[in-house]
């Protein structure tokens, strides 16, 4: 605040708001010490906890580079998830398991570019091939008359519809993914 002059209330203010800023911090971090999945920075937290999972309405609005916290977040749980397969079944059951990660990225990415004017069309392409795929994989996981085999078989058919056909490739994709988000997130124009 170099050169502006505020007055003594608006100062009280700026310092209640800094607090709060403070507390808010320490609490998500108590908090995020006992969580399952734990979030290592404040953008997932936000976008997946607050906005979708609490169902916070008007949802918080999330700057860019909160959303890419997210979505770097979300690509190291799926590639966590699919680390150590070893079978095509169990490959077939990490898609489905993680298949929310990827559904927070498409999220993320419609988010920050929802018409589809920072991308370029092969790039929302590559996005939306990927968002789909992710739609139908929670369509599976959710499916309470499929039993894990046939939850399995099912996911990895989705994958091999768009080419994918094994864990190798998907890492692939999904970390190919990740740059075109981060290098669009960061081409945005700071306000």
């Amino acid at each position: 605040m170099l050169g502006c002059r505020i007055s003594v209330k608006h100062y009280n203010v700026i310092i209640q708001i800094d607090r709060l800023n403070i507390e808010v911090n320490q609490t998500q971090s108590e908090a995020l010490f006992f969580a399952n999945e734990v979030y290592h920075t404040s953008g997932p937290v936000e976008h997946v906890v607050l906005n979708q999972q609490m169902g916070l309405k008007p949802h918080l609005p999330l700057p860019p580079e909160k959303l890419l916290l997210s979505i770097n977040e979300q690509t190291g749980f799926i590639m966590e998830q699919t680390e150590h397969v070893g079978s095509k079944e169990a490959f077939g059951k990490s898609l489905w398991k993680s298949a929310k990660y990827l559904d927070r990225i498409g999220n993320a990415a419609k988010q920050f570019d929802p018409e589809q004017k920072i991308a370029t069309a092969p790039e929302w392409k590559k996005i939306s091939e990927m968002s789909l795929a992710a739609e139908k994989l929670l369509e599976i996981k959710k499916n309470p008359v499929m039993d894990d085999n046939a939850k399995s078989t099912a996911a990895l058919k989705i994958v091999n519809e768009i080419g994918i056909n094994g864990v190798a490739e998907y890492q692939k994709r999904v970390l190919e993914l990740n740059v075109i988000l981060n290098q669009q997130i960061r081409m945005i124009p700071k306000e």
